[in-house]
């Protein structure tokens, strides 16, 4: 009883010097911007340091803790709660060190100039006794620049100051915030928020590895987004519809990262970035943790991954383009799996000709051992002539053809000739991923990556390929092979980009008009942001829930790749039949499919036939509503003059695990007519919407794409509308 008394008491004395702080740093940022012409504030008096821009306020208490506010129309917001007593610390010996005190005369601000552009900075000391007789040094640099008004870069660098005592570095953790919805919704509950997870949460699956980024925050939350183990983006978001808040990490190279979020028993939401270096710090040597960035924003996790975006292009990490034939529609012949055919592609021109597919993927099977990468005698007895003339013949047809393979990977032939090249665990074993009787090739060595120019070389110069699909793209471990003299294990972690760099820089020395495309495919899970700039084409990628997390997915490349990229929707309508997920997102309409039903043609004719006709994939998305709190689920592409809303029921999603192969039309057809029939029977949503982002003073005619009826007119910035709808409803809004 007494233990949650002094418990609430300390509780409620922190949030109340929160609200103090709160208010008396947005009092200093207002009232200090009338009397300079900068939108960048610095601000010391005896307890706090208040540093602000336009839309991001920081206040730095002398225990180190760092509170964030957003100023969204000239009003503070913070979700920021006061029960995190240290949001950048470390654990020594096993030992937690987060009771730093700040020094107060160490403090110091200057202008500064990076890739980031011009800005202002300040920097700190503050100590903290460490195990046994150390003395923990923590200086901390945080920055702002004019042209991120809504983002913080912060980095810390740890010191054992200790004269006579080694430690061991555990952990580092850096941007630790504990977030609480009440603050700016008193009668929300404290976790209720949406979040993106940019390694995100397992689901399970056939890959062992599926994942889904975007969920509601419910109270049994706990992830580790572990960078280690899967593809991912290293950015985290928790958001609701009074504001969002987000860190990520900044760094030029891949780094081994944890990003934890997880509710704690007071039901807040806990977020932040976490190393584990396992190093020997002795007497005055130092660590420098992660460089890493928060960042405000309304609306959802679109916008603080765009502004990433443009964060890494500023570190030279961008986006590359697609050629417009990259665009088009295609098809796979993985839906025979392993069993396809060199007639399969040829046999159904017609049908292509009528969806307008233009595009081929040879998917595996053309080989005979994963990561060897020879022809496969059984399907090509006559060997690389045979295949050579294969697709010479889909070329006479007027179709491009594209090649599936799996990067930096060796099977039996390689590893026999190269044993050298191969990553080695701890125990000295080859580490293995998935695909059968294949080890991982380290990608620091000079002749892996010249293994793969050539590799590269010979299926476009010899094979003559239009573009990759590259698949498998999760990442390097960590490699402790002594042959290759690393000084650190997780040097071939960060190399693993290298691979894709030669694969791309050797493609577009062949095809200087830059007409190939380059397809990057982590099955089930996002691809790194720092391997994608080296491709094209994002791929969603297995996707499960498909219809769901193929929308967000999508969300999440047009904000990283370019509103106007072409991501691909990795054929996953053979699964679902939702069409609406990818054509109404602004996605690419690809297939594998084996034999359609009558049922099923009817249905491709229809929604490739929109594809041809409107072209979305390459129209801009615009992020205008909240794919997490908007209801109706909304999307809004704009191509040309002209305006594409897709609205739909929240969650909607189509069946899974539909049979698609040949031998399963009957019983595909009865489920996908089942699902349908389910749709139809759904009660009408009715209501009142908004048509955002229009021009203003414009007046626009609005047409159900799909019937063609004209539905009224409305003018912009925003038009209102009644819709009435069952599952969902595609508007073509036309301006006069």
């Amino acid at each position: 009883m007494f233990t949650e008394y002094y418990r609430f008491k300390n509780h409620i004395f922190r949030f109340l010097c929160f609200v103090v702080i709160s208010l008396t740093a947005v009092t200093v940022f207002f009232c200090s911007n009338r009397q300079n012409n900068s939108t960048i504030i610095f601000k010391k008096d005896d307890d706090s340091i208040y540093f602000a821009h336009r839309h991001i306020a920081l206040k730095v208490l002398p225990s180190t803790q760092i509170f964030v506010d957003y100023i969204k129309d000239a009003k503070p917001l913070s979700i920021c709660s006061p029960l995190n007593p240290a949001t950048h610390y470390v654990v020594l010996d096993e030992q937690i060190v987060k009771d730093f005190s700040m020094i107060p005369e160490s403090l110091k601000h200057e202008f500064i100039e990076s890739e980031f552009g011009k800005g202002q900075q300040i920097s700190f000391l503050s100590m903290a006794a460490g195990p046994g007789n150390s003395q923990i040094e923590k200086k901390i640099y945080i920055s702002l620049f004019e042209r991120y008004p809504d983002a913080a870069f912060v980095r810390t660098v740890y010191k054992n100051k200790s004269s006579d005592t080694p430690v061991t570095l555990n952990r580092v953790y850096s941007n630790m915030f504990t977030l609480d919805r009440r603050l700016v919704r008193k009668e929300s509950q404290s976790f209720d928020f949406w979040t993106f997870m940019g390694y995100g949460k397992i689901l399970g699956g056939g890959h062992n590895n599926l994942r889904v980024n975007v969920l509601p925050v419910d109270k049994g939350l706990n992830v580790e987004n572990d960078s280690e183990t899967i593809s991912g983006i290293p950015l985290v978001d928790i958001w609701s519809p009074e504001m969002g808040m987000a860190i990520a990490s900044v760094e030029k190279r891949a780094r081994i990262l944890k990003m934890p979020v997880y509710v704690d028993s007071d039901k807040n939401v806990n977020m932040g970035l976490l190393e584990e270096p396992e190093i020997k710090l002795r007497p005055g040597e130092e660590y420098s943790a992660l460089k890493t960035a928060v960042f405000v924003h309304s609306l959802d996790y679109y916008n603080p991954v765009k502004r990433y975006s443009d964060v890494l292009a500023d570190l030279g990490i961008t986006a590359k383009p697609c050629p417009q034939f990259g665009y088009e529609p295609f098809w796979c012949n993985w839906g025979y799996r392993k069993d396809w055919k060199t007639s399969h592609g040829l046999d159904r021109l017609d049908e292509f000709k009528e969806f307008g597919i233009k595009a081929i993927t040879i998917d595996d099977g053309w080989f005979d051992y994963y990561g060897d990468w020879s022809i496969s005698r059984s399907r090509f007895p006559k060997g690389e002539s045979q295949l050579k003339a294969w697709i010479d013949s889909l070329h006479s047809q007027g179709l491009k053809v594209i090649f599936w393979w799996v990067p930096c990977i060796g099977g039996p032939e390689t590893v026999a000739k190269h044993p050298d090249w191969v990553i080695l665990d701890k125990n000295g074993n080859k580490t293995s991923i998935h695909w059968k009787d294949s080890h991982m090739l380290c990608p620091t060595l000079p002749e892996v990556i010249r293994h793969h120019k050539e590799l590269t070389r010979k299926f476009i110069q010899d094979y003559g390929f239009d573009g990759f699909k590259l698949d498998g793209i999760y990442i390097a471990p960590r490699c402790y092979n002594p042959a290759h003299h690393h000084q650190s294990s997780d040097e071939s972690y960060t190399a693993y980009e290298d691979v894709f760099k030669a694969i791309y820089e050797t493609a577009m020395q062949l095809k200087p008009d830059g007409d190939f495309v380059l397809g990057m495919c982590p099955c089930g899970a996002l691809c790194s942001p720092y391997f994608l700039q080296w491709g094209n084409k994002p791929v969603v990628a297995d996707p499960p829930q498909m219809a769901v997390t193929t929308r967000h997915r999508f969300k999440v490349y047009k904000a990283l790749f370019g509103p106007t990229s072409c991501v691909d929707n990795d054929f996953h309508e053979r699964y679902n039949e939702y069409f609406p997920s990818e054509f109404g997102v602004g996605g690419l309409m690809t297939t594998k499919y084996t034999t359609l039903s009558g049922y099923e043609y009817e249905q491709f004719k229809r929604w490739f036939g929109y594809y041809r006709k409107y072209r979305l994939s390459s129209g801009e998305y615009l992020n205008l509503y909240d794919a997490g709190y908007d209801v109706p689920e909304t999307y809004v592409i704009k191509k040309d003059k002209d305006y594409f809303y897709t609205f739909l029921r929240p969650g909607i999603n189509g069946p899974e695990n539909v049979p698609w192969d040949e031998n399963h039309v009957e019983k595909r057809e009865t489920m996908l007519k089942s699902f349908s029939e389910q749709l139809q029977k759904l009660p009408e949503w009715q209501g009142n919407v908004e048509l955002r982002g229009l021009e203003k003073n414009t007046t626009y005619t609005v047409y159900n794409l799909e019937s063609e009826e004209k539905l009224g007119q409305v003018k912009g910035p925003v038009g209102k509308l009644t819709i009435t709808f069952k599952d969902h409803l595609i508007l073509r809004v036309v301006s006069q």
